[in-house]
């Protein structure tokens, strides 16, 4: 039988403060994938608005978070504040539901982080994205890491 998680619903400050963060490292990621064209570009920038550049920005963070979460549900910034992406039921996450949660986490963070304010007003502590796709962040303070 699968492991389930259990703990409480995130808070607002554990989300954010993971979110800072997992954002420095997503920062040094970015750098390094950026790099790592110029050999493909003769060593020029790629042009600004590139859609095929910007697919692949989008596709190296995810291969970060859909790793991260796909493999004991966390993020570092995740692991810094004992903080779990899990499905409803509190089990692991597969590829296809950390997908659909990162697609989705893109509007909840970019319209101003309302996405990521709700769970201060959900019932059931949820962001935006999490309620549509089916998972939910835990803080289990007492689990080993």
């Amino acid at each position: 039988m699968a492991e389930r998680l259990t703990g409480e619903p995130a808070g607002l400050a554990r989300r954010l403060a993971a979110m800072v963060y997992d954002t420095l490292i997503i920062a040094a990621i970015l750098m390094i994938a950026g790099f790592s064209v110029l050999p493909f570009t003769g060593g020029q920038a790629v042009p600004a608005g590139s859609i095929w550049f910007e697919v692949y920005l989008f596709l190296v963070i995810f291969a970060y978070v859909g790793w991260c979460q796909t493999h004991g549900g966390q993020t570092l910034g995740m692991l810094a504040w004992r903080l779990y992406a899990t499905d409803d039921a509190g089990g692991w996450l597969g590829w296809r539901q950390a997908f659909l949660r990162y697609c989705l986490a893109w509007p909840s963070v970019l319209l101003g982080l309302l996405g990521v304010l709700w769970s201060a007003f959900d019932p059931a502590r949820k962001t935006l994205h999490e309620r549509f796709s089916g998972t939910r962040t835990l803080y289990a303070p007492n689990r080993p890491l």
